[in-house]
């Protein structure tokens, strides 16, 4: 055994590290014979998709007869790669006989030569590809490249952030009124007000500024190789990573991100075109897909309608599975319910972080908007109004969302001006139109325009048969917005008198669901049950207005001689006194009245006319023992509203449920009225009295004891207590 002391122990270590790390093996350039690169050149050009065994062995040989540098051949084999980047199987197989860390040294160099100043043209896309289909193939790393590109992201979000920032401000101006200006500086505003905003045109003048960016910065260019080669895993990484730059903008990468969309719902989109909604899964990718375009599939309509009809397949099978599971699991899904609840989840993110920001950077496109429709359709109103509030939220992030919603309030505003009864048919298409494409801000803008301008109702809900399913949902959703608002009183500083705005925003509720039965009312009744849980009831002049418009239910407050001497008789007597010149039997008035009985009373649960019923009753009571108001007046005031409202509705209930007996079958027993929900004797009698005409002179009884009005000459008195 030889001994070796400490220091010459010491020595060694040293020599031999300094010989792995810092030693190269040098190449006698001269004895390099052309004819070899030559030789291997062709052989990369012309062999076969797969590397066989003869193939690796000749470029070995090549190397070691002609002298060549391993390295140079490497950069060759790597430049015919990026030359064919369909024959990839054979590059990829040939690399292999490569150490991989000099794939990432030498396509280092190669993005740093292109960083020159003194080189004017930009990376070619195939170097790019190269570098992508390398780190998919895992020969090298995405960091080990990812540290050779220019500029660095803190330049580059520096950069962009200035950018964003002029977008902004540009966008924050269309439509200002420069009230400080005078003289010239004024006739010059008024001239650049005459020219109408075209929103399209200046989408393409921020592209074509976006595009700058693009050439000049190959992080960018890597992210558009990854989708290039298919490679969502690495290309879903830079798209987080790079997120400040808002990369799907650039025209290149949202191509590239459409192409994968597409093919990741290829084979889901022919099941749903064959209407086969059973066992349709789609990949976790596609949401992260989706997420990742946001707004910007305006850029293909053909793609956002596919889009939407799978995802409304995908829905539909969901709900299938819940309807057909048996306690077991289904089609291979153990927990059917759950997973309707990630199905439910991921729709709505696929909605509210890409569809909807979309669709308000399309041109007028009513079939578009249909789409949407047919897929949100399925979500209760709760889940879409999130989604329409989440909706807002979006020109905080990108300046061209802003600008189109800029635009459109401002033409919004000059139709406006101009819309009339003679000019109705021509204005109301322009207004649909630019629902069409911008529905919130549009209908937000014209809500605001109503409650300052009460004459403005009627045309405006003429212009409105224009519009689209999706845009009376978002209609109904602005109007629930503007009542929940805070920051402005709904009483007169009077404290007795309703706002004028809580009145024109109540009249053009009830005009509109009177006219149009796409209106949905449950929105606007769970937002009055939950107003009335809190104690508030002022706006029940909601109900009041929807009840007098839809089923011509009147309250009237001073009535004559003779139309008190007609409510004290039959019904048709009552009608004819407060019908106020409309027919009875009108069809759009038998219509109304029908469809808003079933926005109280749908098929589905919550029903609320029942609980609506019982909370107007109570608030009466609570309007007396809970009065704030510093005048006696106030609170009359109050009262007689809130009891007036509840006239109003025990009448619609008692003539819009036929028969009778359905009223029965609604309304609580007489004694749980006035025991378990503590309403006054009076209102539980007056709630009670159309059930108690049902019941019959029960024979053998007391001769004394007798209901007011038969009407059911065959029903026992049993029959009709087991109704009520």
């Amino acid at each position: 055994m030889i001994k070796i002391k400490a220091p010459d122990l010491k020595a060694k270590e040293v020599r031999v590290n300094t010989r792995h790390l810092y030693q190269q093996t040098k190449f006698n350039l001269v004895r390099e014979e052309s004819e070899g690169y030559a030789k291997l050149v062709t052989l990369l050009c012309l062999s076969s998709q797969n590397a066989s065994g003869a193939t690796i062995s000749t470029i070995k040989s090549l190397i070691g007869h002609f002298d060549l540098d391993p390295n140079r051949v490497f950069d060759i084999l790597l430049e015919c790669f990026e030359l064919q980047p369909d024959n990839n199987h054979l590059f990829l197989d040939l690399i292999t006989i490569f150490p991989k860390s000099h794939a990432s040294q030498i396509l280092g160099f190669k993005f740093q030569y292109y960083q020159r100043m003194d080189v004017m043209s930009a990376v070619p896309s195939g170097l790019y590809q190269l570098a992508a289909a390398l780190v998919k193939a895992d020969l090298i790393n995405l960091d080990s490249i990812y540290s050779h590109l220019l500029p660095k992201d803190e330049d580059a979000f520096q950069l962009y952030d200035s950018f964003s920032a002029k977008r902004f401000d540009a966008a924050r101006k269309i439509g200002k009124i420069n009230l400080a200006a005078t003289g010239k500086d004024l006739m010059e505003d008024d001239k650049q007000g005459d020219v109408t905003v075209d929103l399209y045109t200046s989408l393409d003048m921020e592209s074509s500024a976006v595009e700058e960016q693009f050439v000049n910065n190959q992080s960018l260019g890597l992210l558009n190789g990854f989708l290039s080669v298919d490679d969502w895993y690495h290309a879903h990484i830079l798209f987080d990573r790079l997120s400040p730059l808002n990369p799907v903008a650039h025209d290149q990468i949202c191509k590239g991100l459409f192409t994968i969309i597409e093919k990741s719902i290829s084979s889901a989109y022919a099941a749903v075109l064959q209407t086969d909604h059973q066992n349709i899964h789609l990949p976790k990718e596609l949401f992260q897909m989706l997420v990742s375009a946001g707004p910007y599939l305006y850029r293909n309509t053909l793609l956002l309608q596919k889009v939407c009809r799978v995802l409304r397949g995908y829905y539909l099978s969901a709900l299938e599975l819940v309807k057909n599971c048996s306690g077991g699991p289904v089609s291979g899904i153990r927990y059917p319910n759950q997973h309707l609840r990630v199905a439910k989840a991921k729709v709505e993110d696929a909605l509210g972080t890409c569809i909807l920001p979309s669709l308000q950077l399309i041109p007028a496109n009513p079939a578009v908007s249909q789409e949407i429709w047919d897929l949100m359709c399925l979500l209760p109103y709760e889940a879409r109004y999130h989604l329409y509030g989440e909706w807002e939220k979006e020109n905080e992030r990108i300046p061209m969302v802003l600008d189109a919603r800029q635009t459109a309030k401002l033409d919004t505003r000059r139709i406006l001006k101009r819309l009339a009864k003679d000019n109705l048919k021509q204005l109301g298409r322009m207004v649909a139109k630019l629902a069409h494409a911008n529905p919130m801000t549009v209908l937000r803008t014209i809500v605001h325009q109503i409650e300052a301008y009460r004459d403005m109702i009627a045309p405006v809900v003429d212009a409105f048969k224009y519009l689209t399913q999706l845009e009376y949902d978002i209609l109904e959703y602005v109007v629930t917005e503007r009542l929940a608002q805070g920051g402005r009183g709904k009483l007169k500083d009077d404290g007795v008198n309703l706002c004028d705005w809580l009145q024109s925003l109540a009249s053009f509720l009830g005009h509109l669901c009177k006219k149009y039965p796409s209106m949905e009312l449950r929105g606007i009744f769970q937002y009055l049950v939950n107003q009335l849980k809190r104690g508030k009831g002022i706006e029940l002049v909601l109900l009041q207005e929807l009840i007098q418009q839809m089923a011509n239910v009147q309250y009237t407050e001073n009535m004559t001689e003779e139309q008190l001497d007609a409510m004290a008789r039959s019904e048709t007597l009552r009608y004819q006194a407060t019908a106020f010149g409309m027919t009875r039997n009108s069809k759009a008035l038998v219509k109304s009245t029908k469809r808003l009985r079933d926005s109280l009373l749908p098929t589905d649960e919550p029903k609320l006319a029942l609980p609506l019923l019982l909370l107007i009753a109570q608030h009466r009571a609570l309007v007396v023992i809970n009065a704030h108001a510093p005048y006696i007046k106030m609170v009359s005031e109050q009262f007689d509203r809130c009891h007036g409202t509840l006239l109003q509705y025990v009448e619609f209930l008692n003539s819009a449920l036929t028969p009778t007996t359905a009223y029965a079958q609604l309304i609580l027993p007489l004694e749980d009225l006035v025991h378990k929900y503590h309403l006054d004797p009076e209102v539980a009698f007056l709630i009670y009295r159309p059930v108690m005409r049902l019941f019959n002179y029960a024979s053998g009884s007391d001769p004394d004891v007798f209901w007011p009005c038969n009407i059911l000459k065959e029903t026992t008195v049993s029959d009709a207590q087991s109704e009520s």
